[in-house]
Formats: structure tokens, sequence, C-alpha cells
């Protein structure tokens, strides 16, 4: 997180960097939270895995289990729970590998 916080203040004149990850695949299961609208899940690439939300994209439930790569468009933050900080994938858009988002 340090390497992004030399990129700030993040606001209106300064939007926080977004990146793209190619051949994601979730680790452990996927979770609808927030009435179902939301998604919690574990992306895995490259043998390291991150926590990731995706607010808004319940739809994307099912073809996350799947098991099939996917592609990712986020901004990375830091949360905290229950005391502990951790980074976490704020996701922006998912592509399903071969279809369209």
């Amino acid at each position: 997180m340090e390497f992004l916080s030399k990129l700030a203040p993040f606001g209106p004149g300064n939007m926080r960097p977004q990146f793209v990850s190619r051949k994601v695949e979730i680790a452990g299961n996927p979770r609808l939270v927030g009435n179902g609208d939301h998604l919690k899940f574990s992306a895995m690439q490259n043998g390291k895995t991150f926590g990731a939300i995706a607010f808004n994209m319940g739809k994307y439930y099912s073809d996350l289990l799947s098991g099939k790569p996917f592609d990712l468009a986020y901004v990375v933050e830091e949360n905290e729970w229950k005391g502990r900080k951790s980074l976490q994938l704020n996701i922006r858009d998912i592509k399903l590998r071969g279809g369209v988002s």
C-alpha cells in the first residue's frame, strides 16, 4: 500500500489508479452480501490471493461459481476489519473470459 500512498491524496482531481488483472481465478467460495447485490470473494493469480469486494455486481455470482478464469478491473484499497488491516481489491468491472461484461 505504501507505493500507492505516494500518489495521494486522492480525490476528484487525482483519482485512485485502476489496475487490470487477466485470467484471475476464484479461491474458495464467493459470497453474496448486502441483500445479494454485492459480491465478496478471494481472487487468485500466480499463487497470490487477495480479498475482493464487487459492489452492485451480484449478477456475476453464478459465473464466478463456474470456475472459469475471468478478467478484473479494480482499485487497491486498505480494508480494516476487527482491528486488522489488509489490502482489498475494489472491483470496478468483471469480464468473463470469452464473453462480454
